[in-house]
């Protein structure tokens, strides 16, 4: 039995026109009581115990443990394996397929321990790839409420590209671009059960509300970039950290890639909606960096 679901038609096309999508009961049970035991275990049951990360300083909405494999092998059977990153490649048509670039298990303490909203932004001005058309998947590890602080979406902001990197830069995309809220409007509070994800383009704008909970909201996440993307827009911390240099290729050892099952780019019933999942230009078009 496969630890994920294949992805529907109807999850594609949602996907591909409002750079979102939520699927229900995507990871399997057993799957997220492993991811949901092996955090606890090394961040503590409240999420107190510090983790090591080169994003600590920049970004310190919650507490995180990057790339957890490494520690605990067999955490591997998650966003690095292609089980379960083929349903990813599905909804993202490329056929080139999608590259893992990272993973992490992650804990929003409560308000009352320091948390806040987590700022309007995008993925991809992060990134040091010379292209758009990354993805992020979000798993519950546990049932949450919207007090949670769940992740809310600008359906069909992926199609306005790359914006500057507001995290960086102490600022919230909302207060830099408030036309974007009045032309995309806002998805609804979401309520997820153990196993839900979330799945969104690298330029769908996204936030979260603070957790207004007693205790941490425990999700797992992966990022995955385009299967022939280039190593670009350095200085970049993670890039850097791998000893990855501008116009490299990268790894297959490292950073793992996976195909879809079918290169639906080439289906003439999907053209339209292959074009917007890829920022609305293309694969082609170069991502670029504004600060």
């Amino acid at each position: 039995m496969s630890i994920v679901r294949d992805v529907t038609d109807e999850e594609i096309d949602l996907y591909a026109t409002h750079g979102w999508v939520l699927l229900r009961q995507w990871l399997d049970p057993a799957a997220v009581a492993l991811a949901l035991s092996a955090a606890r275990a090394v961040m503590g049951v409240a999420a107190d115990i510090p983790t090591s990360s080169i994003f600590s300083a920049d970004v310190a909405m919650w507490q995180r443990w990057d790339e957890p494999w490494r520690r605990r092998p067999e955490l591997a059977c998650l966003g690095r394996s292609d089980e379960f990153t083929r349903p990813l490649a599905d909804l993202a048509g490329r056929p080139e397929g999608i590259r893992y670039l990272n993973d992490q298990l992650t804990a929003k303490v409560p308000r009352a321990a320091g948390n806040t909203d987590t700022p309007w932004h995008q993925d991809n001005p992060y990134l040091a790839i010379d292209r758009e058309g990354d993805l992020t998947v979000w798993v519950a590890l546990h049932d949450m409420r919207p007090e949670h602080g769940t992740v809310r979406f600008l359906p069909g902001s992926h199609a306005v590209g790359p914006l500057e990197e507001s995290l960086l830069l102490g600022s919230d995309l909302r207060a830099a671009h408030p036309e974007l809220w009045s032309r995309y409007g806002v998805s609804g509070p979401l309520t997820l059960q153990a196993g839900d994800a979330t799945v969104h383009h690298g330029n769908t704008i996204h936030g979260a509300p603070a957790n207004s909970t007693r205790g941490p909201r425990w999700a797992y996440i992966c990022e995955y970039i385009p299967g022939d993307a280039l190593v670009d827009r350095l200085p970049n911390k993670r890039a850097e950290a791998a000893g990855l240099r501008q116009g490299d290729m990268f790894p297959d050892d490292r950073y793992p890639r996976t195909l879809p099952r079918h290169d639906r780019s080439r289906d003439p019933r999907r053209g339209t909606a292959a074009a917007v999942t890829l920022g609305g230009h293309g694969p082609d078009r170069p991502a670029t960096r504004r600060r």
